[in-house]
């Protein structure tokens, strides 16, 4: 209890003045929460005026990166504007992004003995063709591929398309290209180029096209990993020098430890060859190719990037052997040809069907008194009306190059077709299809 400080009496709680002197009390009492309310108000400010604070500073944060990526991308343009005016003083182009500008220079003298032509599974050699189907977001179409010559510098190589392709803005132009590929590259090319065309680049120096340089290949089976580059096209520019565009660089790995077969037909005969199975990333792009395992011809018998719906494969493989349908004509009565070729849905002969035609011919003079029924067969696809005439009109357009252009007389040749009536394998497949279009020789 209180007391009144002048006079000692009690205080009567919460007294002002003491009832007995009249004297006033030493102090009004104390309200005990003023305190602790003033301090959670304080405190409650302090956390509002942060978080304002902090809202700026991010604010001011976010309008600086913008400023800074803006300045960052005038400069970039103001640098490229720099660069374009400088190629222009120099009469250097101004190139797409991610082209490299090229001289198309010739091939040099290359060790061609040590490749070992001669000795490869699939003989390279003059004649060799290569049936190819390609697989794009337009659609499938077919090619060929024809060596044509070799020298100590280089294979001459051309390309087609041919004729009636659905697939084609231009569908009654052949398309046609010729490469280089250059001998010295097939020991130690460093990239793969499987393009051609009117507009391309003949020679590309560093490069193959349908196959590994040897360094490439014993790399990827002693080392099971290798670093590869693959360029979707070249253009010339006209000046003698090319562009090399749209690059997928990274690199491959084996696979499988082993061989993988992979099957193709090989001068008339379905073969399961013996493959390295490898697959990649490159430049983000995933990939996967077959490639044979043998060093003396490497060659890459397909070649797939599925996220761009782009794939190359091998169908069938031809190469001259001497006397062959000869041979075969006098052991069986009968040979199965595909080495003579026709447009799209067309009985026009391809010109990469020469050698074998020329064959045929070699085969009939060496035997004057063999005659033969040429038969026509087709796939499936189409009507079978439709197949059957086609495979009349094929048949009897080879009989007409060897009666015109090797002077065979036409009593020794009757021609009969058989459209998809009588395949040989399944029309399921693309190779199943290709191994049922085929001209049939059987001796009368």
């Amino acid at each position: 209890m209180a007391h009144c400080q002048a006079c000692g009496k009690a205080l009567d709680e919460g007294a002002q003045f003491c009832a007995s002197c009249g004297a006033r009390t030493a102090s009004a009492p104390v309200q005990p929460v003023s305190a602790p309310q003033q301090q959670t108000t304080s405190g409650g400010c302090g956390k509002i005026l942060a978080i304002i604070v902090i809202i700026v500073l991010l604010i001011l944060a976010a309008i600086g990166g913008v400023m800074y990526w803006g300045y960052m991308k005038a400069k970039q343009k103001m640098e490229q504007v720099k660069t374009e005016i400088t190629n222009q003083q120099r009469g250097i182009p101004n190139l797409p992004k991610g082209a490299e500008l090229r001289q198309e220079d010739p091939c040099p003298a290359g060790d061609r003995a040590s490749l070992g032509f001669d000795k490869a599974t699939i003989p390279m050699r003059p004649g060799l063709t290569l049936a190819k189907i390609w697989t794009t977001k337009q659609g499938d179409f077919e090619t060929l591929t024809q060596v044509q010559n070799i020298d100590d510098q280089q294979i001459r190589v051309t390309a087609s398309r041919g004729k009636g392709d659905p697939n084609s803005s231009e569908a009654n132009v052949d398309h046609q290209g010729a490469r280089n590929i250059c001998i010295a590259d097939l020991h130690d090319g460093t990239f793969y180029v499987t393009s051609w065309g009117a507009k391309a680049a003949e020679t590309i120096r560093g490069a193959t096209m349908f196959q590994l340089s040897q360094a490439e290949f014993q790399a990827l089976k002693s080392k099971s990993e290798i670093p590869f580059t693959y360029y979707d096209q070249s253009v010339r520019r006209g000046d003698g020098s090319y562009l090399l565009e749209r690059k997928f660089a990274g690199e491959v790995k084996r696979l499988e430890p082993g061989d993988v077969p992979f099957s193709v037909i090989v001068n008339d005969n379905r073969v399961d060859l013996p493959t390295i199975h490898a697959v990649g990333d490159l430049s983000g792009e995933k990939v996967e190719m077959h490639v044979m395992d043998d060093a003396n011809d490497p060659v890459v018998l397909h070649f797939e990037q599925p996220g761009r719906r782009f794939q190359i494969k091998i169908l069938k493989i031809s190469y001259p052997e001497e006397k062959k349908i000869e041979k075969q004509l006098e052991e069986t009565g009968k040979v199965q040809v595909y080495g003579i070729y026709f447009d799209f849905n067309s009985a026009n002969i391809r010109q990469e069907s020469e050698p074998v035609l020329k064959e045929i011919a070699e085969a009939m003079n060496a035997h004057p008194d063999w005659k033969l029924s040429v038969n026509g067969h087709t796939d499936d696809v189409g009507g079978n009306a439709y197949n059957l005439k086609l495979s009349e009109r094929r048949a009897a357009a080879v009989k007409q190059v060897l009666v015109a252009r090797y002077q065979i007389a036409g009593d020794r040749l009757d021609t009969s077709g058989f459209g998809a009536g009588a395949p040989i394998e399944t029309n399921e497949t693309p190779e199943g299809r290709a191994r049922n279009r085929r001209v049939e020789l059987i001796k009368r």
